[in-house]
């Protein structure tokens, strides 16, 4: 039986590259809304990762953001 390891990086940026992130376009002055978009994906990303860990022995996932331009 294999042991699942899962990593977790943190990543600080400032307020500006944060909101950039998002949406470059845009000035917002809700860095709390950002933030909490933020910790939602991190949390999608990883209930994903439980629920395909429990059907396989073993997961490899690469998640790689983009910036779309509109």
């Amino acid at each position: 039986m294999k042991t699942l390891c899962l990593r977790s990086t943190t990543v600080m940026t400032t307020t500006s590259e944060a909101l950039n992130l998002f949406d470059p376009h845009r000035r917002s002055t809700s860095v709390l809304k950002t933030l909490t978009t933020a910790t939602t994906i991190s949390a999608n990303i990883l209930t994903t990762t439980t629920s395909i860990s429990s059907t396989t022995s073993v997961v490899s996932i690469l998640v790689r953001p983009t910036l779309s331009k509109i």
